[in-house]
């Protein structure tokens, strides 16, 4: 005796997992992602390069220099350029213009108020 096939129903099937809209979304957003991160990997030495070009040979030697052309802060007292330092104090940081630099100590000169010293 041989049984008859029975066609079986699917009845409330459930769905697991993102929808196919949903996943082409999700496809299209991971691409662009990963796009723009090796198109970032690819032109930061591009970047890099131009930025350096466009600072002086003293601002690239400088220790802690920004990454951007940029000059150094200087204030001229009698005459002469000093250079103005952050430079911290017991009432927080002030700038001040170096005066007299020297091992142990040094004098600094207030470019707000140069007539104190």
């Amino acid at each position: 005796m041989t049984q008859a096939p029975v066609a079986l129903r699917q009845v409330g099937r459930q769905q697991r997992g993102p929808s196919g809209r949903m996943k082409k979304v999700l496809a299209q957003i991971g691409m662009t992602l990963g796009t723009l991160f090796l198109l970032t990997c690819f032109l930061t030495p591009f970047a890099y390069g131009v930025a350096t070009s466009l600072k002086s040979p003293q601002q690239i030697s400088e220790q802690g220099a920004p990454w951007w052309p940029a000059s150094k802060a200087m204030y001229t007292y009698n005459d002469k350029d000093y250079d103005i330092y952050r430079v911290p104090m017991d009432v927080g940081t002030r700038e001040l213009a170096l005066f007299k630099p020297g091992r142990e100590s040094s004098v600094f000169v207030d470019p707000a108020n140069p007539e104190v010293g």
